[in-house]
């Protein structure tokens, strides 16, 4: 805190100010600056000039930190007091700015996840007023890509749920894999409904995602399609679309790219990196096959902050979906629900989080990879980086935001 005294007048001291309060956030790690504007205030009182103010700091990772004093509190005491302890004072010895690893983590990658400890960890359990574990997908015979125990709303029956299968292609009906522990809000994936170019229509599916939206009172219930509006049209003559048919929600369009114009950018930023390493003169065509790829994951980036934002701050539940909801869909759910649980930026969350978004619920790995037996030419079509992409999206945010994450790319 900077201050100027000001000559005496009429057995007052003034002094004039400017606050600059720098916090070390616990959690986050980093240092925040809080500003206030300059004005003139009584020395004897000067920290009651607190008690009205409502600030924000912004950190050097662009996190916006809000701070606000009751004027009926001690708040502005503490807070006073705290910085004066601090001053002058080596921080990396206080347990609260070190990080203390003593966590012994399983060597069997196939024991970490276990989807009813993360079901209880997500809080549903039996009795829960809005959701409920179904295990009519038993044995994966009703959808053979989910888990073999899904959580939908409480008041829509299994057998609902089987009939709710023939309106989304693949079978794929919208599953609730997140939901907030402060608010109502959720986040649901799925495919797209079976719409075709007849319209045909879908009650089953209807009355589920009416069900979903009751589950929250924050209306409308947001739909966040993954593909352009054209893109979903397209897809009605092959038996697919959108939710056309009316209800209380919203669809917002992402315009993300289909697999195909991924692992055409996938190529062009391979041959920008060859060319640029035997060519000096070839610098303008490696920018352009770099900045194709990572205007892509822009995108990604642009609709997991628009889920984000209607999950954390509008308390709003969103369902999340593309075409048959494999692809796409956990690029947009798994960094969404990386960014709102600390519990997925642990080393163990992390591994829980591919196993759940990815592996469960069906993502083709093999197919994208390359990695079928008996490959043919048309298998070659369904090759396609969506996982490696992915990867490059949650590097965007660990540079972005290093000390959110339990580990660093150097640990």
């Amino acid at each position: 805190m900077a201050r100027q005294d000001k000559p005496e007048s009429n057995h007052w001291r003034y002094i004039s100010y400017h606050v600059q309060i720098y916090l070390h956030d616990c959690r986050g790690g980093e240092n925040v600056q809080y500003s206030t504007h300059r004005s003139r205030i009584l020395r004897e009182n000067w920290w009651k000039e607190f008690s009205h103010l409502r600030s924000w700091g912004t950190s050097k990772n662009l996190r916006a930190m809000y701070f606000r004093f009751d004027k009926k509190k001690s708040q502005r005491a503490k807070l006073v007091s705290g910085l004066n302890s601090m001053l002058n004072r080596d921080t990396n010895a206080l347990p609260a700015f070190v990080l203390l690893r003593h966590t012994v983590y399983d060597d069997n990658g196939w024991n970490i996840y276990n989807q009813d400890k993360e079901y209880q960890r997500l809080g549903i359990f039996h009795g829960h007023p809005q959701w409920r574990i179904s295990a009519f997908n038993k044995d994966h015979l009703e959808i053979p890509s989910y888990p073999d125990q899904i959580i939908v709303p409480r008041l829509v029956p299994d057998p609902a749920l089987q009939g709710a299968c023939k309106n989304r292609t693949r079978g794929r009906i919208p599953a609730l894999v997140w939901l907030s522990p402060d608010s109502q809000a959720g986040i649901v994936r799925c495919s797209q409904p079976a719409v075709g170019l007849r319209g045909t229509t879908l009650r089953h599916d209807k009355e589920l995602i009416r069900a979903i939206s009751n589950t929250n009172q924050e209306r409308p219930l947001i739909i966040i399609d993954a593909r352009s509006k054209s893109a979903a049209v397209a897809n009605m003559a092959v038996g697919g679309g959108y939710e056309d048919y009316g209800g209380d929600f919203k669809i917002i369009w992402m315009n993300i790219a289909n697999i195909h114009v991924i692992r055409e950018s996938l190529d062009a930023l391979r041959k920008s990196i060859i060319s640029r390493a035997i060519e000096d003169n070839s610098i303008n065509g490696g920018k352009l096959g770099i900045n194709q790829w990572l205007d892509h994951v822009q995108l990604i980036l642009y609709g997991v902050a628009t889920t984000v934002q209607f999950v954390a701050e509008q308390k709003k539940t969103v369902l999340v979906h593309c075409s048959d909801g494999w692809d796409r869909t956990p690029q947009l759910t798994g960094t969404s629900m990386l960014c709102l649980d600390p519990y997925y930026r642990t080393l163990e969350g992390f591994q829980v989080l591919i196993e759940k978004e990815w592996c469960s619920f069906g993502h083709k790995f093999s197919q994208r990879n390359g990695h079928e037996l008996n490959a043919t030419e048309g298998n070659s079509q369904e090759r396609s980086p969506i996982f490696l992409q992915w990867m490059d999206v949650v590097y965007q945010l660990l540079r972005q935001f290093p000390v959110a994450f339990n580990s660093t790319t150097d640990s």
